[in-house]
């Protein structure tokens, strides 16, 4: 019995992490991007980070 529900509760989880993200499409409006390292806003134009530059896009 204690096997069967292992394998119940590990196929569900594969099953639910197999289904599409409904809210993929879905876009934020604002980013609040907080540097807490002393990172200037300055600098930013300077960066090649495309991950910080999207956030802000």
């Amino acid at each position: 019995m204690n096997n069967k529900f292992f394998k119940l509760i590990f196929y569900l989880g594969l099953l639910l992490s197999c289904a599409p993200s409904f809210g993929a499409k879905w876009k934020a409006k604002h980013v609040i991007f907080i540097g807490l390292d002393g990172w200037g806003a300055y600098s930013m134009k300077k960066t090649n980070m495309l991950t910080a530059k999207q956030l802000i896009k």
